[in-house]
């Protein structure tokens, strides 16, 4: 369940064990920056966003990668 702490966006993602997940984010949808890229070793993992403290408000997508 996603947690918003200080201002600061954390999430748990679940996903296939041993595959890397590029986390991104956006306020627009349209341009995304990464947020970090995440090597998910058992199955669920937890990233967090220190910038989304300036935002009013932001998406997020995680993609595989190969």
């Amino acid at each position: 369940a996603p947690t918003y702490t200080n201002r600061v966006f954390s999430s748990t993602l679940v996903g296939e064990p041993g595959r890397v997940y590029e986390i991104q984010g956006s306020s627009n949808l349209v341009q995304w920056a990464t947020i970090t890229t995440v090597t998910n070793s058992y199955g669920s993992f937890t990233f967090t966003d220190p910038g989304s403290t300036n935002q009013t408000f932001r998406f997020y997508r995680a993609r595989l990668l190969p």
